[in-house]
Order: structure tokens, then C-alpha cells, then sequence
């Protein structure tokens, strides 16, 4: 599987991925994977404030990449239209954040990284509409999200029915002993 996507293709050239592409990629998985408890864990730190934290602490890490890439490219990259696109989805990034990190502070960390990565679903249901074609893998990867979404909100309601019976269970044995000693002392 790994050898399968080794090489990118474009036209009759093959690109491979430099090693250390795949190290970056894991250190970003790592990093990526572990935000959410550590934004938890600045209780005393306001939501926001947390977020604008994330945010700027990633924009100095690509900042280099950026001046890079702007340096070695054409100045006319960039027209007004692509800078207005380029504003509002920052403002929409911006929301995303603030509110993600606000929901650590307001439910559990499974179920806020739930709603944060819910977004391919909403893609698949939009698809149709936007007129784009529904393949099978899009169904399939829903699906399993969907599955894993349903899993992860038993969980709670499970927890409250086991209380329940073992909480009748105690008051029934609490009960029959409760009886046994009655029938004892008669």
C-alpha cells in the first residue's frame, strides 16, 4: 500500500515524496492530534484568547513557507477577487476556532472534536446539491463517520442505563436483606 503512493504523476514525471516530507507529516499528526487536550488543559485562559493563541502560533510556523513561495512566484498571482476569498474564509476559519475551542470548555473532549471533524458529512449531503457527484467512497467514508459519530453518542446512554440498573439492583438486594433480617427476628 505504502509503495502505491510513493510517486506523484504529472503528465510523464514522476515526484516523489523526500523522506523528511514523511517525517513532517508525522510530527503534524502528533501536533494536530494532541491540540485539543492541550487547549483543554488552559482552563484559565478564556476561549478566545486560546484560539488566537493556535492560530498565530501556526501562521509563524508557515510564515517562512509563505515568504518563500511569494518570493519565487509571479507578483500577479494574486488578483482582488483571490484576496477577498482569502479574507472571508479567514474570518470563517477565525469562527471555526473561536467556537471549537469555546465547546472544550462547555462539553467532553471526544464529543467537541465530534462536531469539529463532522464536516465531511455535511460535504456528502451537500453534494447532491451543489451538483457534484456522490460516489461510492463518499458513501462509504459518511457511513463510517456516521457510524463512529452514532458509537460515540451511546456511549453516554449506556453509561446512564448501567447506572440505572445497578442502582435498582442495590435497592433490591438492599431489600432483600432488609427482609431476611425481619423474617429472622420474628
Amino acid at each position: 500500500l505504502f509503495a502505491r503512493y510513493r510517486g506523484l504523476v504529472l503528465g510523464s514525471t514522476i515526484y516523489s515524496a523526500p523522506r523528511s516530507a514523511w517525517a513532517l507529516l508525522i510530527v503534524a499528526l502528533f501536533a494536530v492530534s494532541s491540540a485539543g487536550a492541550v487547549l483543554q488543559s488552559m482552563t484559565e485562559v478564556p476561549p478566545i484568547l486560546r484560539a488566537s493563541w493556535r492560530m498565530q502560533g501556526t501562521a509563524l510556523i508557515l510564515l517562512p513557507g509563505f515568504i518563500y513561495q511569494i518570493y519565487h512566484t509571479d507578483s500577479k498571482m494574486f488578483e482582488l477577487k483571490d484576496i477577498i476569498i482569502i479574507f472571508v474564509s479567514s474570518i470563517f476559519l477565525a469562527a471555526h476556532f473561536g467556537s471549537w475551542v469555546w465547546s472544550l470548555d462547555h462539553t467532553s473532549l471526544v464529543h467537541s472534536l465530534l462536531f469539529v471533524t463532522s464536516h465531511p458529512l455535511v460535504v456528502v449531503i451537500l453534494m447532491p446539491i451543489i451538483g457534484s457527484k456522490v460516489r461510492k467512497g463518499h458513501v462509504l467514508g459518511a457511513s463510517i463517520g456516521f457510524f463512529g459519530a452514532a458509537l460515540t453518542n451511546l456511549k453516554p446512554l449506556i453509561a446512564q442505563q448501567l447506572a440505572y440498573y445497578k442502582r435498582n439492583w442495590n435497592e433490591q438486594f438492599q431489600l432483600q436483606i432488609f427482609d431476611s433480617f425481619v423474617i429472622m427476628d420474628k
